[in-house]
Parts: structure tokens; C-alpha cells; sequence
């Protein structure tokens, strides 16, 4: 059963729709309330203030808490959660209300979720020690919201899952064999978020499609000026990047050299990249060091 109460200057009218219809007149509230009770309110003093209501009087709908401001209010549990009101150029304005949790901070979120739970989270927060506001991105799953992207006031964007990873060599390859390709040994995470990279077969698998950055660099030592060229292949699944170095470029053997790559790549979800080096000709005398601080493979989704 609902009640809708509708109150003017001296008494209250109030109308309570059941099996039936029954209108009582008296002064002041109704003196019983029901459940679903449901008051619709026009002041009398400002006769656009018009408000709906539930019965403890703490969540509802009001139009105009003073004469003619243009400006329906939403409040829930007793805070003003949400109001609707004439912005610049005759736009409407929706302003979303925050939950303060500290003496100077507040946020506010608006979730779109469907009834597993299952969506998305838009949370706006207010740091009061700096004054600083920041916008969070967030996904809701299963109970959940978990943190995809955040937006400083001073407009630095952060993805904390976004796909990336740097790795490095602490195996190498002695004396390589020469016209012949070798994956470059790549055993050793510094970082992998998404955990895409794969230690056992040195590869990285694309997580997604989109445009992904790559860069790699590989610390050669008893380089052979007896060969004609040196390779530094990043192979994907498309297609082959490749950076060639003449070793004749040195008078005499160097004792050692780095070769780097960089590019960006466009990779479809589960396409692959690794490294490899090649020597042309020469002597089988150089090794693929470990790398330590000299060599590596990194890389990251960009979009």
C-alpha cells in the first residue's frame, strides 16, 4: 500500500490507495504509516516546491527547495546525492554528490551494473590535504571494482594493468654458431604486468589487438671482423624488424658491442615476438652475453 500526501497551508490532505480509495482530511502527518508509503508534498509557502518522499521523510525527489532556483534535488539516506538544474546556454547540468570519508575528502562513484554484478565504475575523488581531485576507471566484477585507469587533477593518466614487461638475459649463448638465426635467451622478468611474457620459449604473446611499442638490445662479445654482417632480428607473427650492422665497420675484432632495436607494431590477440641475433660468415667465435644491465627486451601496448 502507498500513500501520497499533498500539504497545504493549514491542513494536510492525504490520499491512501489500497483495494480502495480512501481520502482523509486532517492537520498535520498522517498519523499511520504503511508500508511502500510514498508522499508527494507541495508547500503552500512556495508553491513550486513539490516533493516525493518515503515515509521517515530522508530519501526523495524534491523540485525547488526555494522559489523559482530551477533545481530538482535527489537525496538518499538523508545527503543530497544528485541534482538536475539549468546550466550555461540553456544546457542541463546534473551534479553527482559525494560521500565525505574523511575531514576534507570525499568521493562520489556512478556504477552501471547488471544484475551479476558485472560492469563498470566511474569514481571521482577529492584528496583534501592537496586539494587535489582525481578520476578513477574502474570495472566491477564479481563483488568487486578493480582500478583500469586514473586521472590526476594535473592530468597525468595512469593504467596500472595495462600490458608491459621488461626482461633480460642471465643465460647467453657462447661462441653461436654463424649463418644461422638464435633466439635471443630472454629468462628473466623485471616486470611483467599481464603476465604475457613466456621465460621458456622467450616470446611475448599479445594479450589484445592494438598498437604495441617494442625495444631490445643485445651485448655481443669477441665480435669477428672476418664476418660480413651482424643481424638483430624482432620477429612477429606479421611480420620481421631487423637491424644490420657490417662488421667490418671495426679494424680488429671488438671485445665487445651492443645492437638495439626499436619500433612499433601493430599485433592481433596471441600474436607473438621474440629476438634473435645472426652473424654472416667469419669465425664461430662470439658470444651472446649475459646481458645484465647491457641488454634487454621491453615492451608495451600503446593503444
Amino acid at each position: 500500500m502507498s500513500v501520497v500526501k499533498i500539504r497545504n497551508d493549514a491542513d494536510d490532505a492525504w490520499i491512501v490507495v489500497g483495494g480502495g480509495v480512501t481520502v482523509v482530511q486532517q492537520a498535520g502527518a498522517p498519523g499511520t504509516t504503511y508500508p511502500g508509503m510514498l508522499w508527494v508534498d507541495t508547500d503552500a509557502d512556495n508553491p513550486g516546491n513539490s516533493i516525493i518522499e518515503d515515509d521517515d521523510n530522508d530519501t526523495k525527489i524534491q523540485c525547488e527547495e526555494s522559489a523559482d532556483e530551477d533545481i530538482i534535488r535527489f537525496d538518499v539516506g538523508g545527503h543530497e546525492a544528485l541534482t538536475l538544474q539549468e546550466g550555461a546556454a540553456d544546457k542541463a547540468t546534473m551534479k553527482l554528490y559525494g560521500v565525505q570519508s574523511g575531514s576534507d575528502d570525499w568521493f562520489a562513484y556512478m556504477d552501471f551494473i547488471n544484475g551479476t554484478d558485472i560492469g563498470v565504475r566511474l569514481m571521482a575523488e577529492r584528496d583534501g590535504a592537496d586539494d587535489s581531485g582525481v578520476l578513477r576507471i574502474m570495472t566491477w566484477d564479481g563483488g568487486s571494482a578493480l582500478e583500469k585507469m586514473k586521472i590526476t587533477a594535473e592530468g597525468q593518466v595512469t593504467k596500472p594493468l595495462q600490458p608491459m614487461f621488461l626482461v633480460t638475459d642471465n643465460t647467453g649463448q657462447a661462441n653461436f654458431t654463424v649463418s644461422t638465426y638464435h633466439t635471443c635467451t630472454f629468462d628473466t622478468e623485471e616486470h611483467d604486468v599481464g603476465g604475457n611474457f613466456n621465460t621458456g620459449d622467450y616470446k611475448f604473446y599479445a594479450p589484445v589487438d592494438g598498437k604495441y611499442f617494442f625495444s631490445a638490445q643485445v651485448y655481443l662479445q669477441d665480435w669477428d671482423t672476418g664476418a660480413s654482417y651482424y643481424v638483430l632480428r624482432m620477429a612477429t607473427s606479421n611480420r620481421d624488424y631487423r637491424y644490420i650492422r657490417r662488421a667490418t665497420d671495426f679494424s680488429i675484432d671488438a671485445d665487445t658491442i651492443n645492437l638495439r632495436l626499436s619500433f612499433l607494431a601493430d599485433m592481433d590477440a596471441n600474436d607473438t615476438i621474440y629476438v634473435a641475433i645472426y652473424q654472416n660468415g667469419g669465425t664461430q667465435q662470439c658470444d651472446l652475453s649475459v646481458s645484465g644491465n647491457y641488454g634487454f627486451f621491453t615492451g608495451q601496448l600503446l593503444g
